[in-house]
């Protein structure tokens, strides 16, 4: 019976199945964390109306925090760096070095801004402006050897 209303409002909202799923894991990691929870209802309500798609993305940057710093879940994430057994500041500079070598500049930096946020919310305090956020994309510096062309324009220039 509960299937059958599923797939009837699938095709009712002509949400993919793939989004569904992705949404209950983000119901069921609300309801076990507690700040998550914190974090979908500071994003979602009624004064920030943000998007469930924006905190999925920031649980994923969260979830990721977490295995970076070899824990099980958030909450013992939490209570180890409240009870000062990390230090924040560093930490979060080698998970943003650790994201690098793993995601792209754009990922690294959205999965960031998750923690960031959920820091934030948990009242972690960290001094952001010590850390260098990645940039949205590489930096790829082309060094080749000059062409002719580039010649022509430099001597094109000089005669006027």
């Amino acid at each position: 019976m509960h299937e059958m209303m599923i797939e009837s409002e699938l095709r009712k909202t002509k949400m993919s199945e793939s989004y569904v799923r992705k949404m209950r894991r983000v119901a069921r990691e609300r309801l076990k964390y507690p700040s998550i929870e914190k974090m979908y209802k500071t994003i979602t309500g009624k004064r920030r109306l943000g998007s469930e798609a924006t905190v999925e993305y920031y649980i994923n940057g969260v979830r990721r925090f977490v295995k970076f710093l070899g824990l099980k879940d958030p909450e013992e994430a939490l209570a180890t760096i409240r009870n000062n057994g990390i230090d924040v500041q560093e930490t979060v500079d080698k998970f943003i070095d650790w994201l690098l070598e793993r995601y792209a500049h754009k990922s690294a930096r959205g999965f960031t801004w998750g923690v960031r946020r959920w820091l934030k919310i948990n009242n972690v305090s960290v001094d952001w402006k010590q850390i260098i956020m990645p940039k949205a994309s590489e930096i790829v510096e082309i060094d080749g050897a000059r062409t002719d062309f580039d010649g022509f324009e430099t001597t094109f220039a000089l005669e006027l």
